[in-house]
């Protein structure tokens, strides 16, 4: 199922499901949430569960809700494909069933109480954020977060001459404010120094950087240099007009 339309769309449904986004799962656009009729397929019913249920083994129950309603459309998604595939006089359609799995995840989440009570705090919900070149989940909330609000107010970035990022890690931020300085305003010039900076501390998380800046094709755009807040200096001697410079070793 690799490389085809159908597993682009359940690996970005994988996305969706880790991270409990967006805040209704009914709100998950068609695709990447497969249409009822690849739905009902054996080959899609086996990836969910082979993906998308591991999952429910490592998140805890603050989220019960949001994945009951989940599942809920999978399963109904699943029921109107097999309607579709009859009446299109699809004869596999006949011998073929939900997988136990999906129909036993519907049924616990029926079944169990709510997650919370009236007066009783919300549960603990763990959501997981999927990034490439990044090698597996990355638990960044507060990161995702400011991302979506600079995408949702590009100028917020665009206003700006200069950005600084302290403490990138793999860059997000910085990444996002170069694809929307890219796709606005501020026109690259040849010669120009990179109107993004993204800085840390640690060699190897710099090492990280530079290669998801270099992934991106951002290397005119966004910089990565080493900065140490602990260095920074006493403010009983600093003055406003004593704006330090610094020094980035180019990552291009």
């Amino acid at each position: 199922m690799n490389g085809t339309a159908l597993g682009r769309d359940l690996a970005s449904l994988h996305k969706h499901y880790a991270a409990v986004s967006p805040s209704s799962p009914t709100h998950i656009p068609s695709p990447p949430f497969p249409s009822p009729r690849d739905l009902s397929t054996p080959a899609a019913q086996q990836w969910i569960v082979d993906h998308l249920l591991a999952l429910n083994q490592t998140q805890q129950d603050g989220a019960r809700a949001w994945r009951k309603a989940f599942w809920s459309r999978v399963v109904k998604g699943i029921e109107v494909g097999f309607a579709q595939r009859r009446a299109e006089g699809d004869e596999a359609v006949e011998d073929e069933e939900m997988h136990p799995d999906l129909l036993e995840t519907m049924v616990d989440y029926l079944s169990s109480p709510a997650a919370t009570s009236a007066g009783a705090a919300p549960g603990i919900s763990r959501r997981v954020y999927y990034y490439g070149p990044v090698n597996g989940p990355i638990d960044a909330q507060a990161c995702v977060a400011l991302s979506n609000h600079l995408l949702a107010d590009p100028t917020l970035v665009l206003r700006h001459k200069r950005i600084i990022e302290l403490g990138a890690g793999v860059g997000l931020l910085s990444l996002v404010s170069a694809k929307l300085s890219a796709g606005g305003a501020a026109p690259e010039i040849e010669g120009a120094e990179p109107r993004i900076v993204a800085t840390d501390v640690d060699e190897k998380v710099l090492e990280m950087l530079q290669a998801n800046i270099a992934e991106n094709g951002m290397q005119a755009r966004v910089n990565a240099c080493a900065l140490d807040w602990e260095l920074a200096p006493d403010p009983e001697h600093d003055t406003g007009a004593d704006i330090g410079r610094v020094e980035c070793e180019s990552s291009r």
